[in-house]
């Protein structure tokens, strides 16, 4: 009798110091997607300040980090050669409005460049064999080959400690251009609730949208897929990125423009937790549009591409989805350009032109389809 009772105790001092260690003050959000949620902006030294109620799970081993570790999420926190992005923006300001009492952790795993393909149970195997950029491969080695096992293994170590809160999804840049994204990204949320335990109604799905026409955005196109998420999965929210300042490819946003994303990501996120805020900058739509400047038009042909614009051009650059310049040439008034690509191996090209005026357009080419 004695002996159940001493089991009977050990199992109860067990389960206190179980509950114990789950913060339900601390609040989890896990945040996935590609380059803009990796943070392509440079972090100023303002940055740096950040209050200590506002905490990273590192997802890495790197240098500066090691992986499985809390820390105050001072930037850049997806990878130490990131930027500063959304999910910065996100946090900080989530602590603002939220208790004092209140911490907020974030699981933050991105890879610029990729696909829906790269976070889906059955897809991400195939995906990753026939990724050809050295860069990609690095950043997808950098979660063992397989970044959507990491983001589970992280979020199992977040749980131990606080309560995943909602998921912040930006990405679309490079498949959201048919339903088949539609498709994938339903099985890549209920995939995660399922592995995790987690409830749909309890955690809700955020996903932002891509630089939009307002901005002359080079993908602003997917928006149009992105903006149909809650027709295949009802606990998701679009953001708008309607009036988001632009980087200088038309890809990336700018620093304002990501601290007005993850502003617009927290509003809502709060107001679906039921805190009183004006969470109306984050539905505008997208579709207000002014048009492009000029017109801008790229072709392959061989190892070299044809850039002709209806407007004489003072600069042309070549911008990988990576968001790094691969090519840039200045110019004096050509309204045709030929660049040679040759040695490169981006599976998709940005041409930035910049008009002899100060306009500015882009044009995208996918280079493996253009090839065939």
């Amino acid at each position: 009798m004695k002996r159940k009772w001493l089991i009977a105790a050990g199992m109860l001092l067990s389960f206190a110091l179980t509950t114990h260690a789950q913060d339900k003050n601390f609040h989890i959000y896990l945040c996935i997607g590609q380059s803009n949620m990796v943070g392509a902006a440079k972090v100023q030294p303002a940055d740096s300040v950040v209050d200590a109620r506002f905490q990273s799970l590192n997802a890495v081993n790197d240098q500066d980090r090691t992986m499985g570790t809390w820390r105050k999420a001072v930037p850049p926190l997806c990878r130490r050669y990131a930027g500063i992005g959304p999910t910065d923006f996100f946090g900080r300001q989530m602590v603002k409005v939220l208790p004092e009492k209140v911490r907020v952790g974030v699981v933050h795993v991105a890879v610029n460049g990729c696909a829906s393909d790269l976070f889906h149970k059955n897809l991400y195997q195939d995906y990753v064999k026939n990724v050809t950029a050295d860069w990609m491969k690095k950043e997808i080695e950098y979660y063992n080959g397989n970044p959507r096992q990491r983001l589970l293994d992280m979020a199992r170590q977040a749980q131990k400690e606080g309560v995943i809160k909602g998921i912040l999804y930006h990405q679309g840049e490079t498949d959201a251009w048919n339903e088949g994204w539609l498709d994938k990204m339903k099985f890549i949320y209920q995939d995660i609730l399922s592995e995790l335990h987690l409830n749909a109604k309890q955690v809700p799905l955020l996903v932002g949208e891509v630089v939009g026409n307002d901005q002359h955005g080079v993908c602003a196109g997917a928006n149009k897929m992105i903006d149909r998420i809650q027709e295949v999965i009802p606990t998701a929210h679009v953001i708008s990125s309607y009036g988001c300042q632009v980087g200088p490819d038309n890809l990336h946003f700018a620093h304002e423009g990501y601290e007005e994303l993850g502003k617009r990501y927290a509003l809502k996120m709060l107001s679906l937790e039921g805190y009183q805020v004006d969470a109306s900058a984050a539905s505008i739509a997208t579709t207000k549009s002014e048009g492009a400047s000029f017109k801008l038009t790229a072709t392959l042909k061989g190892n070299k591409a044809i850039v002709t614009s209806d407007q004489p051009l003072k600069s042309l650059e070549v911008v990988s989805f990576s968001g790094h310049a691969v090519r840039q040439l200045t110019l004096k008034g050509e309204k045709k350009v030929e660049v040679n690509l040759k040695g490169l191996k981006e599976p998709v090209l940005v041409f930035v032109g910049t008009a002899v005026n100060g306009a500015k357009e882009t044009y995208k080419i996918y280079m493996e389809k253009s090839k065939q």
